[in-house]
């Protein structure tokens, strides 16, 4: 049984490290992309790819620890592993998404690059909405109603969305700023939902490894 455990535990530190290797070549691929742009939207992107790349650190550390630690520590440092990756998959297509709006030289493109935008933030929305129940019982309300707060941002900056669709096309650029701008107060928002999950998530299984011991 042990060793099919240490087994078990092997083939998951092998999955997460591809997982991973994926997720940081496109990280590399992200930051030639945004090294090749304006000095406006270097400033606006490098931050959340210094964030991204510390994420990235973070699940490494995880994803090692699950291969070589107890049964118990391993599989506890395999699920933060784990959260981590998905929010580094999540955080990595926003900012792609978001590159996208700033390389767009036409209307037509701009709009193309805008929707793509809206729908990746409607989907990390939905993916911490489940994420949410993995928290501990007395953080689901705290943490619910910060998604709500998400969930007005992302309705406020879908109807910006549709205003510049709706305007002429000299018109889009005027609200190219308030459109960044409400996508960086969605990022932070999500961004603190994210990181109250991942600590939850460490305190539930810390939580239930006390229980086994005691």
């Amino acid at each position: 049984e042990e060793m099919a455990a240490m087994a078990d535990q092997g083939d998951q530190r092998s999955a997460l490290s591809a997982q991973l290797e994926e997720l940081g070549d496109q990280l590399i691929e992200l930051r030639g992309k945004v090294e090749e742009q304006a000095e406006e939207a270097r400033v606006r992107l490098d931050p959340f790819l210094d964030q991204a790349r510390a994420d990235w650190e973070s699940a490494r550390k995880a994803a090692e620890q699950a291969g070589s630690a107890a049964r118990e520590a391993g599989r506890s440092a395999s699920n933060e592993a784990e959260v981590d990756i998905t929010d580094l998959r999540a955080n990595l297509g926003t900012v792609r998404a978001d590159l996208q709006a700033e390389m767009a030289e036409s209307r037509e493109g701009y709009l193309d690059a805008l929707r793509g935008l809206v729908d990746s933030w409607r989907a990390r929305i939905d993916e911490l909405r489940v994420q949410a129940d993995l928290a501990r019982m007395e953080a689901r309300d705290e943490i619910q109603a910060d998604v709500e707060r998400a969930e007005d941002q992302w309705a406020e900056l879908k109807t910006r969305a549709d205003e510049v669709g709706d305007q002429a096309a000299e018109a889009t650029a005027d609200l190219r700023a308030d459109v960044r701008g409400l996508v960086d107060d969605l990022r932070r928002t999500l961004r603190k939902v994210a990181d109250r999950i991942r600590d939850e998530v460490a305190a539930r299984d810390s939580e239930a490894a006390e229980e086994t011991h005691g």
